[in-house]
């Protein structure tokens, strides 16, 4: 009897201490951690405010109302040249403010190259996947239809959603009533953007932050060319050659830091 107590005794006490020792950190034995990318828009280094009225590069009073893009492909290489691939399609609709991409779990390490394509690539637009439907995707998936960019006239995606209006009196002061409207889209205006030197570590059982910059402001221009707004100001799939031009801006107006 005694006997049979003790063991009782000696099996609470155990089961008591086992409850009392705290569990251990858990370690991903492959190194493995996350990742995700926080998105904003600036306007001349200041934060972009929405429908508040700025100056361009052609002296125009202009504001922003919409901004909307796919950004495609999102990969980096570590620093020994392996291509590590963080997400297939992510949308990003900055017009509520910063956006934050968590593009899960990844490879850790030190990373000397970071990329993305801006737009959605042609394997995953209609054009060039006869058996495509929009209905397949649900409706978190950032190709779903409830994010506004299938084009359902031109069978395609929008790239980029770049709208406002503008003024081309700079000292005017009534509201903004022209409008301009960027939609980029089509196989052709899909860019690289590459940032061959963005030096990022990428740490071990953390949730790890890398940013992408928007200088809108540089959204009307590059150091090769410069869109007026009051002779082109439309783009909706029939002007490729604006879809074009608009989309090798964007591409130069894009920055990375960690």
């Amino acid at each position: 009897m005694k006997q049979l107590l003790y063991l009782a005794l000696f099996a609470i006490v155990f089961v008591s201490c086992k409850k009392d020792k705290p569990d251990p950190d858990p370690i991903d034995p492959a190194g493995q951690t996350t990742l995700r990318i926080k998105i904003n828009a600036f306007y001349e280094n200041e934060p972009l405010v929405f429908g508040q009225t700025y100056h361009n590069i052609s002296n125009y009073r202009v504001n922003v109302v919409d901004l909307r893009m796919y950004l495609a492909h999102i990969y980096g290489v570590r620093s020994g040249g392996e291509t590590v691939s963080f997400s297939d399609i992510e949308f990003a609709n900055l017009t509520n403010g910063e956006v934050t991409l968590s593009l899960g779990t990844v490879p850790s390490g030190n990373y000397s190259e970071f990329g993305l394509g801006l737009g959605v690539p042609e394997e995953m637009n209609s054009p060039a996947n006869p058996n495509f439907s929009i209905a397949v995707f649900s409706s978190d998936h950032p190709l779903s239809q409830n994010n506004g960019m299938y084009w359902t006239w031109q069978t395609g995606y929008r790239f980029v959603i770049f709208d406002g209006k503008y003024d081309t009196d700079p000292d005017g002061t009534g509201l903004l009533i022209p409008g301009y409207s960027f939609h980029t889209g089509k196989d052709e205006s899909y860019r690289n953007v590459v940032f061959p030197n963005a030096s990022f570590t990428v740490e071990a059982n953390k949730q790890n932050t890398v940013y992408l910059d928007l200088h809108v402001d540089r959204f009307y221009y590059s150091e090769t060319d410069t869109i007026d707004l009051a002779v082109h100001n439309q783009s909706h799939g029939s002007n490729q050659e604006l879809s074009d031009r608009v989309s090798d801006i964007i591409t130069q107006a894009i920055s990375f830091r960690e």
